[in-house]
């Protein structure tokens, strides 16, 4: 099993927050209750939309990722084998670090005062 088996468990409890951060969103906008079906196929399909590009790039990582792990081709073996330990754990560090710090999170629950790491989240960049 390769590092990044995660990303897909992790892509779909964030695919869960997109999608109730835009029903919660409707629903606080929405002077109808229930939600309209227009209203709803209009949260899916910003879902969709969202949702579909942070995944392609997250299964692109993971597809060369594991490609690499598995020696699929000399390619990938001459850089599992020499570049990646001649460049070092802190370079997969970083670049998982950038496919994760976009990642959704409710937006409509308050989460305490925690720790900052080394790496803000993108809607932490710039908060106080």
């Amino acid at each position: 099993m390769t590092p990044n088996f995660a990303f897909g468990g992790n892509t779909a409890i964030e695919g869960a927050a997109t999608l109730c951060n835009s029903l919660v969103k409707a629903l606080d906008i929405s002077a109808v209750r229930p939600l309209s079906q227009s209203t709803l196929a209009a949260v899916f399909q910003e879902y969709q939309e969202k949702h579909k590009k942070r995944v392609k790039k997250i299964f692109t990582a993971s597809y060369y990722y594991t490609r690499m792990q598995a020696w699929d081709n000399a390619i990938m073996w001459f850089v599992a084998k020499y570049v990646g330990p001649w460049l070092g754990d802190r370079l997969v560090a970083d670049f998982t670090a950038t496919l994760v710090k976009p990642g959704s999170k409710l937006d409509y629950v308050t989460v305490p005062k925690h720790a900052k790491g080394a790496l803000a989240f993108d809607d932490e960049v710039g908060a106080a």
